[in-house]
């Protein structure tokens, strides 16, 4: 598949400052035969240019710190410096910025918030830990919006601080949101009796369409609408309205998608960005790591750009081998997150005798009944292939992650002993027991009255 952006000259510029003194990129150009952007004269061209990998940028930054040879100004003039939550591959991706790069990325987060509906007449708060932060900001404060501050980051406050400041939109996570209710419930707020207007979701299961997305607007009293970004590119697709597929901004970015193996166009892959307002610290044919499945065809919304169907689906680098498949986390995550009346939940994965062991603890809403389990397992055979243990948990035993991206797959295969909580287990099975006799207290209780009718 081709390349979707249409502005050929917007790359072609960027080539031509890149390769004045960009030693990282000439470097790359050069061992591909690209000299100068005059070369460029179509897709087909510009797809002669080689891969850029987040693994090759950090290994550069290790070998000329601190931020390695991908700068096309002196090092000097970088003012500024961004960094990824590290969430996803244990360490964080360090970017600078100079204040020109600074004041185009500002722009395009302006564009983006306006794009998620954001306007001037807001209270915006945004609920994430992250270097991204004072950025957002810059991007709402453009708008007119005002920003409430969220450096607390102790649910209690903030919960508080949303009534008080009247806050109409609110971005986090849907971990976040989530953790939220169950604290307004125990503490007796009434979230539908805030200002919210709109909620902005990202970076989980759980924002996109589906039962706790109708669960999460239920109980805020908001309407959510999901986008997907990165620290890198901030949003590059956002939820369509009409379809609930994710429009891509192409106007910003080249959009490809390649087959990760044979690194061969595809419509279902790996997304690969160009990302046209990066001069100073250039993403050239970007490898995201993401997994998209793309669809060119119009949208029923009238929208030209093209839409990734489902949204964001794993990460390549993801894609984990259990028993006799190849199954991505993110996958078992979004088939959990069906089920509402899971509160939390942490999924274990680890080896005995030679077979691949798949455990999920989950604390339960106290109205669960044991049906509910039942069907769950049943859905979770279909995917897996193989029956997961499940491990229903009473209220608070999970950990908490705050205004942080939750992390909570845990694969312990590879010689790492998962942490034993034998009292964990032990009130696991007291809970299971105590839905096994509530199901047949109710259905003795169904028998009774039928044959006290009769």
């Amino acid at each position: 598949m081709k390349t979707l952006n249409k502005n050929l000259q917007q790359v072609r510029d960027i080539i031509r400052v890149v390769n004045k003194s960009n030693k990282f990129y000439q470097k790359k150009f050069t061992s591909s035969g690209i000299v100068s952007e005059k070369q460029i004269t179509s897709w087909d061209k510009f797809a002669l240019l080689p891969f850029t990998t987040r693994d090759e940028i950090e290994k550069d930054q290790a070998a000329n710190p601190p931020f390695g040879t991908n700068l096309t100004r002196p090092e000097s003039e970088y003012t500024y410096v961004i960094s990824s939550s590290g969430t996803t591959t244990g360490k964080p991706f360090i970017q600078p910025m100079t204040s020109a790069e600074y004041d185009r990325y500002i722009d395009f987060v302006e564009y983006g918030d306006r794009l998620l509906g954001i306007t001037h007449r807001d209270v915006f708060c945004h609920l994430t830990v992250s270097y991204f932060y004072p950025l957002s900001l810059a991007g709402v404060q453009r708008i007119g919006a005002r920003m409430i501050p969220s450096e607390s980051h102790k649910p209690l406050e903030m919960l508080k601080n949303l009534q008080l400041m009247n806050v109409t939109v609110l971005q986090a996570y849907p971990t976040v949101l989530l953790e939220l209710i169950e604290l307004a419930k125990e503490i007796k707020i009434d979230l539908q009796k805030l200002h919210l207007r709109r909620i902005i979701t990202c970076a989980e299961p759980g924002g996109e369409p589906g039962p706790t997305r109708d669960y999460l607007e239920k109980e805020w009293h908001a309407k959510i609408i999901d986008h997907i970004g990165s620290t890198e590119s901030f949003i590059y697709a956002i939820e369509c309205p009409v379809t609930h597929d994710y429009h891509v901004l192409d106007k910003y970015f080249i959009f490809e998608v390649i087959n990760p193996d044979t690194q061969e166009p595809s419509t279902m892959g790996e997304l690969v960005l160009t990302m046209l307002w990066r001069f100073d610290f250039p993403l050239i044919r970007y490898r995201t790591g993401d997994l998209v499945r793309i669809d060119c065809t119009p949208c029923r919304c009238g929208n030209k750009s093209p839409r990734l169907i489902g949204g964001f689906l794993g990460r390549v680098g993801n894609l984990t081998k259990m028993r006799a498949g190849f199954i991505y986390p993110e996958a078992i995550e979004r088939i959990l997150r069906e089920f509402t009346k899971i509160v939390t939940y942490e999924i274990i994965l680890t080896k005995r005798r030679g077979l691949d062991i798949l455990a999920i603890y989950m604390e339960l809403r106290p109205d669960t009944e044991y049906t509910y389990l039942d069907h769950l397992d049943k859905q979770l055979v279909d995917f897996l292939g193989f029956s997961p243990r499940l491990y229903p948990l009473f209220p608070h035993t999970l950990t908490r992650f705050g205004f942080q991206k939750a992390k909570r797959f845990h694969d312990y295969r590879s010689g790492k002993r998962p942490p034993v909580n034998v009292l964990r287990i032990m009130f696991s099975n007291l809970y299971f027991y105590t839905l096994v006799i509530n199901k047949w207290k109710h259905k003795l209780s169904s028998l009774f009255t039928l044959l006290t009718k009769s």
